[in-house]
C-alpha cells in the first residue's frame, strides 16, 4: 500500500479550502449549527479570560471524529488533541453499578474517563439531557477507582505527569 490519502479523509489542502469558502458565513453557520449557543460559549470564554482563567489548549474532539489534517490544523494553532479511554455513558445498558464496575475493570493508570453532566440544549429545538444514570454512577465510579488504588487527576494534571494510555 502506498502512503496516499485514506479512504474518507480530507488531505489539508481540501481542509483549507473548505475553511476558505465557509470564511464569510461562518458566524451564521456557527448559530445554526448551535442554536444560537455559540455566543454564550464566547461570552463565557471571554468572561473567564477577564478573570484570569487560563484557556486550556486541549482540544477534545467531539464524538472523537478527527483526521490527519484536523490534527494537523489543531496542532498548528498550539492545541493538544486529547481523546478518552472509555466513556461511562457507553455501558449503561445494565445497572449502575454494573456500568461503572466495567469502566473501573478496565481502567488503569493514565486512563482518561469522560462522563458527560448533561443539561440542556437551548435554541430552536431546546432538549434536555438526563445524565442522572451517569451523576448517580459516579460514587461507583469513584469508589472502585479507590479501591484499585487509582486516583483521580484533572486532565492538565495528567499531561504534566506524562502521555496518557
Amino acid at each position: 500500500m502506498g502512503a496516499g490519502p485514506t479512504s474518507g479523509t480530507l488531505q489539508e489542502p481540501q481542509v483549507r479550502a473548505m475553511f476558505d469558502r465557509i470564511a464569510s458565513v461562518y458566524d451564521l453557520m456557527n448559530s445554526v449549527m448551535t442554536a444560537g449557543l455559540h455566543h454564550r460559549w464566547r461570552k463565557r470564554a471571554a468572561d473567564l479570560a477577564a478573570v484570569g482563567v487560563a484557556a486550556s489548549g486541549i482540544f477534545r474532539p467531539p464524538r472523537g471524529l478527527t483526521s490527519p489534517s484536523v490534527a494537523g490544523l489543531t496542532r498548528r494553532r498550539g492545541l493538544r488533541s486529547v481523546f478518552w479511554s472509555d466513556c461511562l455513558e457507553a455501558h449503561h445498558r445494565g445497572s449502575r453499578a454494573r456500568s461503572a464496575g466495567e469502566v473501573v475493570d478496565a481502567a488503569g493508570p493514565g486512563s482518561i474517563l469522560l462522563a458527560h453532566d448533561g443539561g440542556r440544549i437551548d435554541g430552536p429545538n431546546p432538549q434536555r439531557i438526563d445524565r442522572s444514570r451517569t451523576v448517580e454512577s459516579l460514587p461507583l465510579l469513584l469508589g472502585g477507582l479507590e479501591r484499585r488504588r487509582l486516583g483521580t487527576v484533572t486532565l492538565p494534571q495528567l499531561l504534566r505527569a506524562g502521555t496518557p494510555v
